[in-house]
């Protein structure tokens, strides 16, 4: 069993375990779940951490939920790192840079970004996207999604077994 956080510069938990909301800093505790991916070879359960999403904020309520997801990111075996591709690249570095800065880890050498959303956003900007993620922040392992058309969520399941399998996220 691996322990993997769930994180990004603005998630949501999912509604079956929590209470959830579009307003950014609502999320404050770690909702903890195992779940079990069924991949093209193999199988493997995960203890799944749904943090808070990440953002700089002076309210100190949600400071510490921010904190408890850097703690759940350290101690995790993998981290996917959710990202909207709508939200402005200049946003998604100064979190990262946070993150990064308040460490004592090197995040993406065990981080996995999921790119949601790719049903309603242009090619180019996926692309873009993707391409800061593994350039410029260094996450080598990269995998567009849709929920609502189910796109490229087997490419997300194989991608986490196979991280899972190598023991770190990039391949």
């Amino acid at each position: 069993i691996r322990d993997v956080a769930v994180t990004g510069v603005q998630t949501c938990a999912l509604p079956i375990w929590s209470i959830v909301s579009d307003i950014a800093g609502t999320t404050r505790d770690i909702i903890r779940e195992k779940i079990t991916l069924r991949g093209k070879t193999s199988t493997l359960t995960l203890r799944l951490e749904d943090t808070a999403g990440l953002r700089t904020t002076d309210n100190p309520i949600e400071q510490i939920g921010i904190q408890r997801t850097l703690k759940a990111c350290e101690k995790s075996d993998l981290v996917l790192f959710i990202v909207d591709p709508h939200t402005p690249i200049p946003l998604i570095q100064e979190q990262w840079d946070e993150i990064q800065k308040n460490a004592s880890f090197r995040l993406s050498e065990k981080t996995i970004g999921i790119i949601t959303k790719s049903d309603c956003t242009e090619q180019e900007v996926i692309t873009e996207t993707q391409h800061f993620l593994n350039e410029s922040l260094g996450i080598k392992t990269s995998v567009q999604t849709s929920a609502v058309k189910n796109h490229g969520i087997s490419d997300a399941i194989e991608s986490i077994i196979h991280a899972s399998e190598i023991g770190r996220a990039h391949v």
